[in-house]
C-alpha cells in the first residue's frame, strides 16, 4: 500500500505546469554629444542590484551594438531593476548622461514587455580625432612617403595601430581614434616620439619635432694613439632622433663630419678595437674642430707556464699550442699561445680580466696561476698603467682515480657568422626535473670536450657562459658515449632597455629595482626560455632563429608593463620573429606607473 500511494503522489505532481518568467526588451537610440548616431558602439543593461554592491563584478546583461542609425535592443533581459550602459568598461557613459553609475538613473523592465524610446546622448565620446603636424625645418621638405603611426599604450585603447600619411605642410589627421594612451611615433630619421593621452577631448594640436639630419655644423678631428687593428669608420651614434652622421677615417687618422646637429652623441669606432670605449661628444650651433679621440693603449702581460715537476710542457688536442685566455669585464677576451719554450704574452688594454686556460690537457690538471701575489684561480687580473706581475701558471699531473660512471665526448662546431660564434666551455645537465649541472668540460681549441664519471641517465648539453641553445636527450647507459656533434647555429643578439615613467608618460626615477625578462620559444613538444635579470635597466640574449614570446617579471606592484617595441613593432602583440639574416635587434620595454 505504501509504495501504491508515493507513486500516485508522484503522478499527481508531474501535472502541475511550470510558469515560464517572460523576459523583456529595451530599445532606443544612443547619440553623440554632437547629436549624430553613435554606430557599432556596445550598449548593454546591468543589474542594479549588481552595480551597487561596490564589488567590482557586475554582469552585462543583453548587449547589442548600435545600428548606422544609432539604434540598439537588448532582449532577454530577466524582470527587474537596471542601469542602461555604452561605451568602453573603463570609460563608461550611463543613461541618461552620466559618467558614473552612482549619478546615472535605474529602469524598471517588467516581464514580457518591451520598453522602447529609451534615447540618451554619449557622456563621454566614444572616439576622438588626434591631428597636428611636424615641425618640418626650413631646409626640409615633406617627401612622398611620410607617415606618423599611433600604436596604442593601453588596455583602454580598444584600436590597433593607425598611420596618417604627413602633407605637405606637414599636417597628419587621425579621426575615430578611441579614448586612451598612444605613442606617436615615425621612421622618419630626426624625428621624436611623443606619448600621448585621448580621454575626453579631440587632440588637435599637437607638434612632432623634426631635426634635419643633413643639416649642421661641421665636427673633425684625429684618432690619438696608435690603432692595433684596422679601423675603417667613424660614426657619431646615440642621437635620440637617430641621426648618426660618420666619416671616412683618412690614414693619418684625421676625420671630419659634414652638416652634424645638434645634439649629444656618442663616437664610435667600426670595427670597434678591444678594449674601445664611446667618446662623448656635444654638437652645438657653431663648427667644432679639433676632437682628439683617445684610441686604446695596451699593456704586455707576459707569462711562463710548466708542469709541477719540471717534465715538458704538453700540447693540446690534436697537437694545438694550448691557451691561455684573458676575458675583459664586459665580454672581450685575449687569447695568447704557450710557446715551445713554455713563454706567453697576453696584449692588454685596461681593465679587469679573468684569466683561464681552457682546454687543460687529458691527464693534467691546473695546479696554481699567479701574478705576483694575486691567485689568478680566485681573483681577477687588474691592468693598469703599470705593467701587472708576470703571471706563473702551473699544470700538475691528474693522479686521481676516474670516478665511477662512462665518458662522454664530442664536438662543437660555431657557425662561421652572428654575434656569438664561440662559447667558453659546456656543461652536461641531467635533464631531470630540476636540470642539475653534474659536469663541466672546457673547450679545445677545435672544439672538442670530455666529460667522465657519468652515470646512466638522460643529460642535456649547454654552452657557457652564454647559453642561447642545447642539445637535448643524450642517453648514457653503461658505455662510453662518443662522437657527439653539436652544431651551435647562427645566433643573433638580442638587447634592450627599460624605461620607467609616471603615468603620464615622463621619465619617472632613473634608480629602479632589476626585473627579469624572458623570451620563449616552442619547439615540438618543448617550450624553451631563456631569461636573464635586466640589471641597472638593461638586458642582452642570443638567440637562434624563430618565432618568440617575450614576458617581464618581478615588476614592482606600484607599476605595469605599458609597452614593449622595436622600432614600429609592437612586440607583445606580434612576438618577437628572428631570422638568420637579421640585424642585432633593440626593444624599448616601458613600465609605467600605476
Amino acid at each position: 500500500m505504501m509504495r501504491f500511494w508515493f507513486a500516485a503522489i508522484l503522478f499527481v505532481q508531474s501535472q502541475i505546469p511550470v510558469q515560464q518568467v517572460q523576459p523583456g526588451t529595451v530599445t532606443g537610440r544612443l547619440l553623440s554629444s554632437k547629436g549624430t548616431p553613435e554606430v557599432s558602439v556596445r550598449v548593454a543593461a546591468i543589474p542594479a542590484a549588481e552595480a551597487t554592491n561596490k564589488t567590482g563584478t557586475a554582469a552585462l546583461v543583453g548587449i547589442s551594438l548600435t545600428d548606422s542609425e544609432g539604434r540598439y535592443r537588448l532582449e532577454n533581459l530577466p524582470p527587474g531593476r537596471y542601469y542602461i550602459f555604452a561605451g568602453l568598461i573603463d570609460l563608461p557613459s550611463y543613461y541618461p548622461n552620466a559618467t558614473t553609475i552612482d549619478r546615472a538613473t535605474a529602469i524598471d523592465v517588467d516581464e514580457g514587455t518591451t520598453l522602447s524610446g529609451l534615447d540618451f546622448s554619449m557622456a563621454r565620446p566614444s572616439s576622438l580625432t588626434v591631428a597636428g603636424r611636424m615641425a618640418v625645418p626650413r631646409t626640409m621638405q615633406v617627401g612622398n612617403g611620410w607617415a606618423v603611426t599611433l600604436t596604442p599604450q593601453s588596455r583602454l585603447a580598444v584600436s590597433g595601430s593607425l598611420q596618417s600619411n604627413v602633407s605637405s605642410d606637414g599636417s597628419f589627421e587621425f579621426p575615430r581614434v578611441s579614448p586612451g594612451a598612444y605613442r606617436l611615433a615615425s621612421t622618419l630619421r630626426g624625428t621624436t616620439a611623443l606619448n600621448l593621452n585621448v580621454v575626453d577631448e579631440d587632440v588637435l594640436a599637437v607638434v612632432m619635432p623634426l631635426v634635419d639630419c643633413n643639416a649642421g655644423v661641421a665636427v673633425s678631428g684625429r684618432l690619438a694613439g696608435t690603432p692595433r687593428s684596422v679601423i675603417s669608420s667613424i660614426s657619431l651614434t646615440g642621437s635620440p632622433v637617430g641621426c648618426t652622421p660618420s666619416a671616412r677615417l683618412e690614414p693619418d687618422g684625421s676625420f671630419t663630419f659634414s652638416n652634424v646637429p645638434e645634439g649629444r652623441y656618442q663616437i664610435q669606432l667600426s670595427p670597434a678595437p678591444l678594449g674601445w670605449s664611446t667618446v662623448p661628444v656635444t654638437v652645438e650651433k657653431t663648427d667644432l674642430e679639433n676632437v682628439a679621440v683617445q684610441l686604446p693603449t695596451y699593456t704586455a702581460v707576459k707569462g711562463r707556464a710548466a708542469v709541477d715537476g719540471g717534465s715538458a710542457f704538453p700540447r693540446g688536442t690534436r697537437g694545438a699550442p694550448v691557451s691561455v685566455q684573458a676575458v675583459r669585464t664586459g665580454g672581450e677576451s685575449v687569447i695568447a699561445s704557450v710557446q715551445e719554450d713554455g713563454t706567453f704574452e697576453l696584449l692588454l688594454p685596461g681593465g679587469r680580466y679573468r684569466v683561464s686556460v681552457p682546454g687543460v690537457p687529458t691527464g693534467y690538471y691546473l695546479k696554481s696561476m699567479t701574478a705576483g701575489l694575486v691567485d689568478l684561480t680566485i681573483y681577477q687580473l687588474d691592468v693598469g698603467n703599470a705593467p701587472p706581475s708576470d703571471i706563473a701558471l702551473t699544470l700538475g699531473f691528474l693522479k686521481r682515480p676516474e670516478p665511477p660512471g662512462v665518458r662522454v665526448t664530442g664536438r662543437l662546431t660555431f657557425a662561421q657568422t652572428g654575434a656569438l660564434p664561440s662559447s667558453e666551455g659546456v656543461v652536461l645537465v641531467s635533464s631531470g626535473s630540476r636540470n642539475v649541472a653534474v659536469r663541466e668540460s672546457p673547450l679545445a681549441p677545435d672544439g672538442s670536450f670530455e666529460f667522465t664519471g657519468v652515470s646512466p641517465g638522460i643529460y642535456n648539453i649547454e654552452t657557457f657562459p652564454d647559453n642561447p641553445t642545447a642539445l637535448y636527450g643524450i642517453v648514457v647507459n653503461k658505455t662510453d658515449v662518443t662522437g657527439i656533434e653539436f652544431a651551435v647555429p647562427v645566433l643573433i643578439k638580442v638587447k634592450g632597455g627599460i624605461e620607467w615613467t609616471d603615468s603620464q608618460g615622463a621619465a619617472s626615477q632613473p634608480a629602479r629595482p632589476n626585473v627579469s625578462v624572458q623570451f620563449t620559444r616552442k619547439e615540438g613538444n618543448k617550450m624553451l626560455a631563456w631569461g636573464a635579470l635586466a640589471q641597472s635597466g638593461a638586458f642582452h640574449f642570443y638567440l637562434p632563429e624563430g618565432d618568440y614570446r617575450f614576458s617581464v617579471s618581478d615588476i614592482p606592484s606600484n607599476f605595469d608593463l605599458g609597452s614593449v617595441t622595436s622600432g614600429d613593432a609592437n612586440i607583445l602583440e606580434d612576438g618577437l620573429r628572428i631570422r638568420s639574416d637579421s640585424d642585432s635587434l633593440d626593444l624599448r620595454v616601458m613600465l609605467r606607473a600605476k
